[in-house]
């Protein structure tokens, strides 16, 4: 009889503390993991997934480095399998794809083209910046690079992206 409660008492607690998880790495997570697919059943099913079983494993200090950890890992999963079904002209990994606006094209089709046509590395860093909101340090816990990696390639990614962007809105005018 003892036992039972203790189970349950325990099984309170660990919805307890999944519930906290959820609250706190879903909404940038989810950004993160839909930014990269741009498919939300994906995005939800693996930031459901990943909280699941990195969140409540972790003290909750470092929780929000292995969740997103764990989601880049996952990502490269996916990739790696996407890859393999694909031209390697049409690959994730491809730099400097072509940026072929239709003239018709508003900013923000202009600006997906140009994300597409950055690298998988420097797409994963900005969202990992932008979508998830995590600092420069906390890129480099879930990259394993140092900070000053991490800071370098999020000022080259945004330098590419505005030159391709102004070059794309350059020939529209």
């Amino acid at each position: 009889m003892k036992q039972q409660a203790s189970d349950r008492l325990s099984s309170r607690a660990d919805l307890h503390d999944l519930r906290d998880a959820y609250e706190a790495h879903f909404a940038p997570l989810f950004a993160f993991v839909y930014g990269q697919t741009q498919s939300v059943s994906k995005a939800r099913r693996l930031a459901e997934a990943t909280i699941r079983k990195h969140a409540t494993q972790t003290e909750p200090s470092d929780a929000r480095i292995a969740v997103f950890r764990a989601a880049t890992w996952a990502l490269a999963e996916l990739r790696s399998r996407a890859n393999g079904s694909r031209p390697a002209d049409q690959s994730w990994e491809a730099a400097g794809a072509v940026i072929e606006p239709t003239h018709s094209a508003g900013p923000r089709q202009t600006l997906k083209a140009c994300l597409r046509s950055l690298s998988g590395r420097e797409r994963e860093v900005l969202g990992l910046r932008f979508d998830a909101q995590l600092s420069v340090g906390e890129i480099a816990a879930v990259t394993s690079a140092t900070e000053a990696d991490v800071a370098v390639a999020i000022a080259g990614a945004l330098r590419k992206l505005k030159e391709r962007f102004e070059a794309v809105d350059g020939e529209r005018r």
